[in-house]
């Protein structure tokens, strides 16, 4: 695997493409976290990010979107982004190992993020950062799991951060009503439902 997590620390993992167009989704959720660095930073001290394939480029060529926006929030300590692309059995690999996902969605209205599924699937605390409009809030909302932060485009994002700040904090320490998915309410999204439904 491209990287392997502290044992010590609390792994937060996203594995897919970064890009201009999450920005807004990265400002709220690392405005949410420097909150929590700053009010108490001996519990937060031990948390990381992964940020996993952010790039198409070829391996080694890769532009960083992620840790830029880290950067601004003076969080580039907690943040590791790595480029190069993971093969998919590998991601889900990662995703089953992390000890907690996030989810940055994209500022385009219509965009649906597809790996939206194996997230789900992996059935580890979640975060999802997403346009208001985007459909993933609505399968987040369907199958009961996961807390979400949903935005405007038009508004800034610290509009958003201390909400975002007490959904991660709840995540990390289990106080979460929304940290087990329903398996009834899941089942339509499994290769099972979808077997059936194609034959």
């Amino acid at each position: 695997l491209p990287v392997r997590f502290n044992p010590e620390k609390k792994n937060i993992v996203y594995a897919g493409r970064g890009g201009k167009d999450l920005a807004n989704a990265l400002r709220i959720i690392f405005g949410g976290f420097s909150i929590l660095t700053k009010r108490n930073p001996g519990v937060f001290s031990n948390v990381h990010f992964y940020f996993i394939g952010t790039s198409y480029a070829a391996a080694g060529k890769g532009q960083h979107t992620i840790l830029p926006v880290a950067e601004e929030f003076g969080l580039q300590s907690y943040v590791t982004e790595i480029t190069d692309r993971v093969r998919f059995f590998d991601v889900l690999s990662l995703l089953k190992k992390a000890d907690m996902l996030v989810v940055p969605g994209s500022a385009d209205e219509s965009y649906t993020a597809s790996k939206i599924y194996p997230y789900l699937l992996a059935g580890k605390p979640l975060l999802a950062v997403f346009n208001e409009r985007s459909s993933v809030l609505k399968v987040l909302e369907d199958v009961s799991f996961g807390e979400t932060v949903a935005y405007k485009n038009e508004l800034p994002f610290n509009t958003y951060t201390i909400d975002c700040a007490a959904k991660i904090e709840a995540l990390i320490s289990g106080s979460s009503a929304r940290l087990i998915p329903d398996e009834k309410k899941l089942y339509p999204y499994t290769a099972e439902s979808n077997a059936r439904l194609q034959v």
